[in-house]
């Protein structure tokens, strides 16, 4: 897994470019309204890649050069790495990232998919809020992430996971970008992993809880 990370996130670097590039140098020519649109639409999902590719470079390496238990890391150790990612796109939103503990998550988990999972959440959470914060917290079991965002409507919450189903939130806001599969592939994983996630009721924004201790059948 950490071979797989470094070998794509290292190919993905030069058809980047290339995209950016191009961005760059059709900025600099004659565009109507429209074009100009598209053309902003671009250069964010480039940057969004571009810092995507990074992440996960910077995750094998990390990987790499610390000793890790069993091959795996710890909840506390992933969570801060993943603020660490996210936490200066948050300050340009004037955005408080924080990470704090309520409890010890026990067991090491595969770096690759515990921080795919994290990733999506808190990439949703800082492009969904506006203002306030976001918050990671490692509980006994897991671990929550939280956001003053606008949060999900009730209607949309049984759709919220399945592909492809982005939420009126995201419809009406032209600031944030995908293709509504971030949630899935959260979902994906906890699946196959024996992990939970669930999108937990809040008074503001939103509050997705992953469980990551696995329980044994009776028996």
């Amino acid at each position: 897994e950490k071979s797989f990370t470094r070998d794509v996130s290292h190919e993905l670097r030069t058809p980047l470019t290339v995209i950016a590039t191009s961005a760059e140098l059709l900025a600099l020519t004659p565009l109507d309204d429209k074009q100009r649109r598209q053309l902003e639409k671009i250069t964010h999902s480039a940057d969004m890649m571009r810092d995507l590719v990074s992440f996960f470079l910077q995750l094998a390496r990390q990987s790499s050069d610390a000793p890790q238990e069993a091959g795996g890391d710890t909840v506390a150790s992933l969570l801060r790495r993943c603020a660490s990612v996210w936490r200066e796109p948050a300050a340009r939103k004037g955005l408080e990232l924080r990470v704090k503990a309520t409890g010890l998550c026990p067991g090491s988990y595969s770096p690759v998919l515990l921080v795919t999972v994290v990733n999506n959440l808190v990439r949703n959470a800082v492009e969904y809020t506006d203002r306030g914060s976001v918050e990671l917290e490692e509980t006994s079991s897991g671990f929550l992430v939280r956001d003053t965002g606008p949060g999900i409507a009730p209607g949309e919450r049984d759709a919220v996971f399945q592909d492809r189903r982005r939420g009126s939130a995201a419809q009406g806001n032209p600031d944030v970008q995908g293709c509504g599969l971030g949630l899935s592939i959260v979902k994906k994983i906890c699946s196959r992993t024996g992990w939970t996630v669930e999108l937990r009721s809040s008074g503001a924004g939103s509050v997705f809880e992953v469980n990551l201790v696995v329980q044994s059948a009776p028996g």
